[in-house]
Formats: C-alpha cells, sequence, structure tokens
C-alpha cells in the first residue's frame, strides 16, 4: 500500500526513522507518502513516490541525495528538478534516474566519470539531464560506474579498472583498454542481443537479453557473473548458458540472483555472509536453483543480503550484522538460511 518500512542500520537516518541508530525488526517511518520503488545502499536511500517524484535521506557524501541538504537527513527531502519519473537506481556515490519520456538524470559523486556528464570535476547537483541519453528504458547504478539500456543497446560510464566497460573502450592515444570514460560508451554484446535490462553489483555486470538469457563481464572473484569459471575478470559478455526463460537480475555487491518465468530463483557468487541463501557459505561460480524457493514473483539485493518476495511468503537472509534480516536479532554470524519477513500494515 505505499507504506515505508525499514530495519538494519540507520546511522545516519537512511530509514527514515529518527532517533533510531538501527532495529532488527521492520518498523515504519513516520514518512507520510506512499513509496512505489525504493533503491537503498549502506547509507543512502532513495524514494519514488505517489506523485512520481524522488526523495532522499541519509548521509549525503558527494551530494549523493541529490541537494545540498547537509551532512545528513532522517526526513527525506525532495531532490530538486526531477518529475514524472519512472525508474531510480542508487549507486555508492551516485545516483540515476529515467523520466517518463526516457530522459536520464544523474547526480552525486563523478570520480570516475560515472555521471556521464564528460567530466570527472562536475558533481550533477541538482540532477542533470545526460546529454544525448533519451529513450533509456532500463538503469544501473554500480560503484562509481553506470550502465543504461537505449534503444536495445547497453551503454556504460565511469570504472573501468574491472573492465566494467569491457577490453573493447579503448584509449586511442595508449591502443590500450580505458581506466574509466566519462561518457557513455556502447557495450559490444554478443550479435544479436537485444538487452531488456541491466544490473551492476560492486564491479560486476548483468544484461537480461530479449532472448530470456542472461549475459555478463566484470569483476568475477567469486563467480559472480555466473560463467562457471573463477578468473578474477571477465574482460567482455559472455552468455551465462542456463537457465533460459530469466525475467529479472539483480545484483548485490559480489553474489547475483536469477528469477525465471516459471517462478524459480538462481543463486550464485560471494557467499561469505550467507546472502546466496542456500545454507551454506560456499561461493557458487554458476547459477544452481535454490531449492527453498518456488513462485517466486519479486526479489532484491543489499550489499550482503538478499530479499525475496513469493506466494510463500516473504524472506531475508544475508549479513545481519546490523539487523538487516529484520529476524528481531543482529548477529556476526551469517544467516544462510532464508528467515521470514512479515510485513503489516497500519492501514490495513
Amino acid at each position: 500500500d505505499g507504506t515505508l518500512v525499514g530495519f538494519g542500520a540507520n546511522t545516519y537516518g537512511q530509514l527514515a526513522i529518527p532517533e533510531l541508530a538501527e532495529t532488527y525488526y521492520l518498523k515504519f517511518s513516520p514518512f507520510t507518502r506512499r513509496v512505489g520503488v525504493i533503491a537503498a545502499r549502506d547509507d543512502y536511500s532513495l524514494l519514488l513516490c505517489e506523485d512520481d517524484r524522488v526523495y532522499a535521506c541519509g548521509k549525503n557524501d558527494s551530494l549523493r541525495l541529490g541537494s545540498n541538504i547537509g551532512e545528513e537527513t532522517v526526513y527525506p527531502v525532495l531532490v530538486p528538478g526531477l518529475e514524472n519519473i519512472a525508474a531510480i537506481s542508487a549507486g555508492s556515490q551516485h545516483a540515476l534516474a529515467i523520466g517518463n519520456l526516457g530522459q536520464l538524470y544523474a547526480w552525486g559523486g563523478n570520480s570516475k566519470g560515472q555521471l556521464g556528464l564528460g567530466s570527472v570535476s562536475t558533481v550533477g547537483v541538482p540532477p542533470q539531464a545526460v546529454p544525448k541519453m533519451t529513450g533509456v528504458t532500463a538503469i544501473a547504478a554500480g560503484n562509481d560506474f553506470s550502465l543504461v539500456v537505449k534503444g536495445g543497446k547497453v551503454f556504460a560510464a565511469g570504472d573501468n579498472l574491472r573492465r566494467q566497460l569491457t577490453e573493447s573502450t579503448i584509449d586511442g592515444s595508449t591502443g590500450e583498454p580505458v581506466d574509466s570514460s566519462s561518457t557513455f560508451v556502447q557495450i559490444n554484446l554478443p550479435a544479436d542481443v537485444i538487452a531488456v535490462d541491466v544490473a551492476a553489483g560492486s564491479g560486476h555486470c548483468l544484461v537480461l537479453g530479449s532472448d530470456g538469457y542472461v549475459y555478463s563481464w566484470g569483476f568475477n572473484f567469486a563467480g559472480q557473473t555466473g560463467l562457471g569459471v573463477s578468473t578474477t575478470v571477465i574482460a567482455s559478455p559472455q552468455k551465462i548458458i542456463a537457465p533460459a526463460g530469466v525475467n529479472k537480475i539483480l545484483a548485490g555487491a559480489n553474489h547475483s540472483l536469477i528469477v525465471t518465468n516459471a517462478g524459480e530463483l538462481y543463486v550464485f557468487g560471494d557467499n561469505l555472509f550467507g546472502q546466496l541463501g542456500n545454507s551454506t557459505t560456499t561461493n557458487l561460480t554458476s547459477p544452481v536453483r535454490n531449492s527453498f524457493f518456488s513462485a517466486v514473483s519479486s526479489a532484491g539485493c543489499g550489499e550482503n543480503n538478499s530479499y525475496v518476495i513469493s506466494t510463500a511468503g516473504n524472506y531475508a537472509f544475508g549479513d545481519n550484522t546490523a539487523g538487516q534480516v529484520g529476524n528481531g536479532s543482529k548477529s556476526e554470524d551469517p544467516v544462510a538460511t532464508p528467515v521470514s519477513l512479515n510485513i503489516a500494515s497500519p492501514w490495513n
């Protein structure tokens, strides 16, 4: 019903709950606007609300809250200059949004050119419309890089040290792959692939094709690209052979989730904190079905957490050092087996 609920760390007000450092169980925020979409990082949150405008709370490093509100705010403040917004994405130091006509907006940290504005010195506050980026249909903000889908093609800007922009983005003066790009460059996907969605981790990239397959590249020390190898970096997009019929892709810092049309959940990558939800802490380099779940309708990733919505209920698992699995406690030990999230509404 659009009521905002938060749990976990709240050191900087990122849960929009005043006078609370952290909460180990689900707690309602006094924020009164109905929320449709949440994009959250470790210490700030973006809220796309019923008025199709964006509100932000938490820590304001690099002005990633989109305004000069100060160092932090517990009460979500309006991000100025954004109206009729259709999608939002929160990176570690920067943020992205799509207008309802497909215009890309970017703001916050820009040390690697991740805003795509042609400069590393410009901080996009208030949010800037990115030149030549219209008709955008999907976005993903990673750690100092951005992925965008436009016309079925994928474009990327920002950091390339882990080949997030791939090895084919070449510095004309050296002939070597660039360290970063402050403008969006096209990613060369395998022939005939039409991109419909993107997901970005700390340094790995996922693309969902219209063919129902997933393509990946970038940082891979824990197998988070799902290609069956432990090579540290995957330098160009590769097809993940299975599963097929995928309709959702999600990326945590170094782990990945895939949801299929049949409602099956596949997991791979880093599992140190139990974020794959298979009752182990063993990494997986290829997608493996998590048999705990069926009839999955949606899912999400925190940095080292995962969240799943299915007909059987809502579940969380992974890192719980600040109570972010919402089970009423916090612990240094991973929560590797999914626990139930009971979300009630004061409006019912």
